[in-house]
């Protein structure tokens, strides 16, 4: 069954990948992904949806979300400087012993090894990154990853290999992280500065090198070192 199983092979109940599914099945699948056909009635506490096969996964906000929640649990019982992270959100709050802002490393985007990219310095702010070089499978010389785009239905298949975003709360910086990366670096980088978002992109180039552009909000950063030398800061 089309609403059944995730046709990418990522999910419960995934598929093994071999040939793309058909376009058939994507346009089956398209029809009935969209925040319009759901109506949120804030005040009964319900959610009606139009289409009965519509599902919701809030994976993009979860972890952020959970993140809010457990800093200001932590605010409230008088923890005025605190780091929480969830899966790789993070809010940083106050700072950090010995004085200073939170030095938080923006992760090099190698799926076969850790290594930091970049450090930037927070406080009062959260960080969140979303990227293909974790959650993903090679099928036919391409790489699929698990962040699909709605509008083809599809793996995202431009050059970017993550996008990084600072907010004022942990769930808003996870949403625009996983939207900045669906929409690719040019069309992201735009409504990034439509909407003052504080974004930095780390790119593929054909050469096999990294290229990176940060929108103007973005602070600045410090220079990638190795781990050793993170490590003993």
């Amino acid at each position: 069954d089309v609403y059944k199983r995730p046709v990418w092979g990522f999910g419960a109940g995934a598929r093994a990948i071999g040939d793309p599914p058909p376009e058939a099945e994507l346009e089956a699948l398209r029809a009935r992904v969209g925040y319009d056909h759901l109506a949120i009635d804030t005040t009964a506490g319900t959610a009606l949806k139009a289409v009965p096969a519509l599902e919701i996964d809030l994976s993009a906000i979860a972890k952020g979300f959970g993140v809010d929640q457990a800093s200001a649990a932590l605010l409230g019982t008088g923890f005025d400087d605190h780091l929480v992270e969830v899966g790789g959100e993070i809010r940083a709050v106050g700072e950090r012993e010995g004085g200073g802002g939170w030095r938080l490393a923006i992760e090099q985007p190698d799926s076969d090894g850790r290594a930091i990219h970049a450090v930037v310095e927070l406080s009062e702010l959260a960080m969140a990154t979303s990227g293909d070089y974790r959650s993903f499978h090679e099928a036919g010389g391409r790489r699929l990853a698990h962040i699909i785009d709605p509008r083809t239905g599809a793996p995202v298949g431009h050059g970017v290999a993550s996008v990084t975003v600072l907010h004022e709360r942990a769930a808003a910086a996870d949403a625009w992280a996983t939207a900045l990366m669906v929409l690719g670096a040019e069309e992201g980088a735009a409504i990034a500065e439509r909407h003052d978002i504080a974004a930095y992109w780390i790119e593929r180039t054909p050469e096999g090198e990294y290229a990176t552009r940060a929108s103007t909000s973005f602070p600045s950063l410090r220079q990638a070192r190795p781990a050793q030398a993170a490590a003993e800061e």
